[in-house]
């Protein structure tokens, strides 16, 4: 005699539901937003570095390789933030809510969508701060 597999109700309040359209329309629009912070910052970090190795290697062999390894640098740095995102502002729609604060998924990936933009305007701000220091301090 075959075993009948046990079969457990699910409560409601402890289903999962599938996050809504609207859910992952915003989760590919904020999405947008971060390649778009990505990049405006790869742009503005090339033309800081730009700024700042000229400044201090004016005129050296090593202007050439120290601005090439840094664009090289931040466009894999940037590189790497846009393609772990999408999978990262994903998951917060799939994930079942644990608390009451984060049940609803596009709360969740609004979360997620700041931890990731803040540091990247952060950074946007940082190179144009770095970039007006330099060009004050080289009286321009």
């Amino acid at each position: 005699m075959a075993a009948k597999p046990m079969v457990q109700s699910v409560t409601p309040s402890r289903a999962i539901q599938r996050p809504s359209r609207w859910a992952y329309a915003l989760c590919y629009a904020l999405y947008a937003v971060l390649i778009f912070l990505c990049y405006e910052s790869f742009w503005a970090w090339r033309s800081t570095v730009e700024v700042v190795v000229g400044y201090y290697f004016r005129r050296h062999e090593a202007f050439q390789f120290v601005y090439l390894l840094f664009t090289l640098l931040s466009g894999l740095a940037l590189f790497i933030v846009v393609a772990v995102s999408e999978s990262y502002l994903r998951r917060g729609l799939d994930l079942p809510a644990v608390t009451q604060r984060a049940s609803r998924p596009a709360a969740r990936v609004l979360r997620r969508f700041a931890r990731i933009a803040i540091p990247l305007v952060l950074a946007l701000l940082v190179a144009f701060a770095l970039q007006e220091w330099t060009f004050r301090r080289a009286g321009l």
